[in-house]
């Protein structure tokens, strides 16, 4: 619940404030152990619900992992239709 609370409430912030563009990083999965399909999970059921008003969500991530391609699939699946991208970036 807290997970998903997190993300939604990063998304109506946003919106509040018309941001045109929202960055969102992967959390929850370090000391708080939400397993990574929760996490995925959790971004899309923010995306679907409130991403309409943004022109663009952009997803950072550093040092790619196994859920890389897992969370790239899974958004392109579930936000098809919403203004996305997905940045991996190197160390």
């Amino acid at each position: 619940f807290v997970l998903e609370a997190m993300y939604e409430g990063t998304y109506l912030a946003a919106n509040a404030l018309g941001a045109q563009k929202l960055y969102l990083t992967l959390v929850g999965g370090g000391v708080f152990h939400n397993s990574p399909e929760n996490i995925v999970k959790a971004i899309s059921g923010a995306h679907r619900k409130y991403g309409g008003q943004l022109k663009e969500v952009v997803v950072v991530m550093y040092s790619p992992t196994k859920l890389t391609d897992h969370l790239k699939s899974h958004l392109e699946e579930s936000c098809a239709g919403f203004p996305w991208e997905f940045v991996c970036v190197e160390k």
